[in-house]
C-alpha cells in the first residue's frame, strides 16, 4: 500500500512510514482530501498511535482513525480541546471519566483501550482516549437511505440500547446527547446487524465548573429532555433524559419524522417543555398502544417517564405485540423551571458571563456522497458548540452565524497541515447558531 507525507505529499513505504522532513505518519492518499479539518492528520500521538484518517470532529474535539504501532491494530483516538484539560481539576475530571467508561461492559458499548495526556513533543498536553475502531453506519445514515423502520426492528435496536445505557446510569454516567448520529449500525462475522452507543460520557467534560456555573446546558436540541434547557444547565441530570432522548429517537424511526421540528433553539426548548408530542400517526401497526408508550417517554417531568430504557423497551414490545402497556397515563404538563436564554459570551473564553447561557448542536448535516459505510467511532460533537456563541447577536439583527474554533491544540503555524483539496461535510460537523435561530437543521 502507497502511503504520503500529509505535509508534503512525498511518497512513502509502509516499512519506512515517517517523513524525514516533517516527521509525520504517511497516510494513504485518499486521507488528504479530509486534511483540511485535520490538522493533526500523520502525527503519533504519545508515540504509539500513528493518525492515519479523520473520522469527524465537533465542539469537544476531533476522532481519527488511527494505528496503534506496537501490535499494528487499527483503533480510534479521540483528541480532546485543549480548553477541556487546561487546569488540574479538568485534567482530574477527563481521568475520573475515562476510568468510568472504562468500566462498561456492554457488547453494545464501544470499549475503551486507553487514555492519558501527553507529556511532551508538539502535541504537549493534549488529552486523548483510545477506543475499539468499529466499521458500520449510523441511524442517521440509515433512516436517511431507507426511511422509517419497522416495529420489530426499532424494538431490536432498542434492546441494545438499553443493555448498553442502563447499564451506564448504573454506573453515574449518563450519555446527554444521544441522537441517531450517536448509535452506530455494526455488524458481526456473520453479517448480523448490532447497535452500539458511541460518544459515551465525555458529555460530562462540558460540564465542568466553568460551565455550570454559568448555566450552560449540553446536547442536541431536537432530543434534548426539558430539564436540559432549564437555566441551571447540566446540574442533576440522570439517565431519565437519556429515556426521553430516546423516545424521539424511537418516534424519529418509526415514523421518518421527529415530533418536535422547529429552526429555532428557542422555540424548540419552549417545544420540549410545554408542548405535547403531536398524534402519533396511525399508518404505524398498533398505534394507540405505541403511541401511549412513546408519550411516557416523553413526558416533561423525569419523574414521570421510564425509570430505566429497558422498562421502556419492554412496554414497546408489549405495544408492538398489540397488548395495552401496563402503566398509568403520564400528565403532559408545563414545565415551570426557567429556560436557558442564549447570550452573547462577550470577551475572554474563560471569562464567562454571569447570565444564564445555552450551548448547543444542531443535528449534523450529511453532505452529498456521504452516504456510505462510514467508519465511526465515538462520535464526536458531544455536546454542543463551544466558543463564542452568538456574540452580539441579541443586540445586533444582521450578525452571522460562527463557526467552531479547531478541535485541535494550538500548533504552530508551520505545523500545521497545508493540503486542503474540496473539503468533506461529515456527519459529525456542527452547524452554526444564528442569534435566535438556527440556520438550518438537518431533515433527520
Amino acid at each position: 500500500m502507497s502511503l504520503v507525507c500529509p505535509r508534503c505529499q512525498a511518497g512513502l513505504s509502509v516499512a519506512a512510514p515517517i517523513c524525514p522532513a516533517h516527521h509525520l505518519h504517511g497516510v494513504a492518499p485518499d486521507a488528504l482530501s479530509r486534511a483540511e479539518d485535520a490538522p493533526l492528520l500523520g502525527y503519533v500521538v504519545d508515540n504509539r498511535f500513528a493518525l492515519i484518517d479523520y473520522i469527524g470532529g465537533g465542539g469537544m474535539g476531533a476522532v481519527y482513525k488511527a494505528r496503534q504501532l506496537s501490535i499494528d491494530r487499527i483503533v480510534a483516538v479521540k483528541v480532546l480541546h485543549a480548553s477541556l484539560t487546561a487546569t488540574r481539576e479538568d485534567r482530574q475530571r477527563f481521568e475520573d471519566e475515562a476510568r468510568a467508561i472504562s468500566r462498561l461492559q456492554s457488547s453494545h458499548t464501544v470499549t475503551l483501550y486507553d487514555f492519558g495526556l501527553v507529556r511532551d513533543g508538539p502535541l504537549c498536553n493534549l488529552a486523548f482516549m483510545v477506543l475499539e475502531y468499529v466499521e458500520g453506519e449510523t441511524l442517521t445514515q440509515r433512516i436517511r437511505t431507507e426511511g422509517p423502520m419497522s416495529p420489530a426492528t426499532v424494538l431490536g435496536i432498542l434492546e441494545g440500547l438499553a443493555d448498553a445505557l442502563d447499564e451506564a446510569h448504573a454506573h453515574g454516567i449518563v450519555h446527554r446527547d444521544l441522537k441517531p448520529a450517536n448509535i452506530l449500525l455494526s455488524y458481526d462475522h456473520r453479517g448480523l446487524p448490532k447497535v452500539k452507543v458511541i460518544d459515551f460520557g465525555v458529555a460530562r467534560m462540558g460540564d465542568a465548573s466553568h460551565l455550570t456555573q454559568t448555566g450552560f446546558s449540553v446536547g442536541t436540541p431536537s432530543y434534548m429532555a426539558p430539564e436540559q434547557f432549564d437555566s441551571a444547565g447540566s446540574e442533576g441530570i440522570d439517565g431519565r433524559a437519556d429515556v426521553y432522548a430516546l423516545g424521539v429517537v424511537t418516534w424519529l424511526l418509526l415514523t421518518g419524522q421527529k415530533p418536535f421540528v422547529s429552526k429555532s433553539v428557542l422555540e424548540l426548548g419552549r417545544m420540549h417543555r410545554q408542548d405535547p408530542p403531536p398524534a402519533f400517526p396511525l399508518a404505524v401497526e398498533h398505534a394507540a398502544q405505541v403511541e401511549r408508550v412513546l408519550y411516557r417517554a416523553l413526558a416533561k417531568h423525569p419523574q414521570a417517564r421510564f425509570a430505566t430504557v429497558g422498562a421502556f423497551a419492554r412496554a414497546l414490545a408489549t405495544a408492538i405485540d398489540g397488548a395495552d402497556p401496563s402503566f398509568s397515563e403520564v400528565a403532559i404538563s408545563r414545565v415551570s423551571v426557567p429556560m436557558a436564554i442564549p447570550v452573547a459570551l462577550v470577551g475572554a473564553p474563560d471569562q464567562p458571563t454571569p447570565t444564564e447561557s445555552f450551548v448547543g448542536m444542531l443535528d449534523e448535516p450529511e453532505g452529498p456522497g456521504r452516504r456510505r459505510w462510514l467508519p465511526l467511532l465515538l462520535t464526536i460533537g458531544l455536546g454542543g458548540l463551544t466558543g463564542a456563541l452568538l456574540a452580539l447577536a441579541i443586540l445586533s439583527p444582521d450578525a452571522r452565524t460562527t463557526r467552531d474554533a479547531a478541535v485541535a491544540p494550538p500548533l504552530r503555524a508551520a505545523q500545521r497541515v497545508t493540503v486542503a483539496p474540496t473539503r468533506v461535510a461529515t456527519e459529525t460537523t456542527p452547524a452554526a447558531i444564528a442569534p435566535t435561530s438556527v440556520a438550518s437543521e438537518a431533515p433527520i
